[in-house]
Parts: C-alpha cells; structure tokens; sequence
C-alpha cells in the first residue's frame, strides 16, 4: 500500500478546500441522481392502498412497487456510499461541542459566587 506523495507538499489549508469544493461536487451530482431516478422510476408509496380486482390493476401494482423499491435501493445506496450519515454524525457533534463550549463558561461563572444567575436573574436565588 503506497500512499500519493501529491497530498505532502499540498499546504493543509489547500487541502480542505479541495475536500470542500469536492463534497460541493458530489452532492450536486448526488441530487441530480436522485432528481433523474426519481422522474424514471416515478416512486409511489401508496402502491399498498391500490385495487388490486382487475388483472391490470395487478399489473399496476406490481410495477409501481417495483419502480418504488428500485428507487429505494437507490437513495440508500447514495446515503451509504456518499457518507451522509458521517456527515450528519459530525454535524452534530460539532453542534454539541458548540453548546458545550457556550455552557461551560455559564457553569463555571454560575460555581463562583452565581454571578451568571444573578446577573441574568436576580440575587434572591
């Protein structure tokens, strides 16, 4: 296993914006995947409530769960694939080490003396 030698002599801040414009690029095309897989397979989940008395009617049915079920497979495979549940991941414990980070100040403040409940409210607690 050789890793590309390219990735050394790139200075990091280069680095994350070639990874930024690249995940730009990847969810464009992932939208515009699921927007053309969606206008060919046409997904229907109410295919369960359909008549099912005439043959045709069956016929219907089976193609619609078919078309719906294919484009399934297809919006799974992008979200595993393209890392989107990473993403969500990381997004939200960057958002939890943000309200940790706009917390702990107020607790450390609120130990010493209340001063952050006595600023914010009043001295009688």
């Amino acid at each position: 296993f050789v890793l590309p030698l390219w990735w050394l002599q790139i200075p990091p801040a280069d680095y994350m914006v070639v990874l930024a414009v690249f995940n730009y690029a990847l969810r464009c095309f992932h939208d515009f995947a699921l927007l053309v897989a969606s206008f060919v397979y046409r997904p229907d989940n109410s295919w369960t409530k359909w008549d099912t008395s005439t043959e045709e009617n069956r016929k219907k049915r089976s193609d619609k769960r078919f078309n719906t079920r294919r484009y399934d497979l297809i919006c799974e495979y992008f979200f595993v694939n393209f890392q989107q549940h990473l993403q969500h991941l990381y997004c939200s414990v960057f958002i939890l080490l943000l309200n940790l980070v706009a917390q702990l100040p107020m607790i450390v403040l609120d130990m010493f003396g209340g001063i952050h409940s006595g600023l914010l409210l009043n001295y009688n607690l």
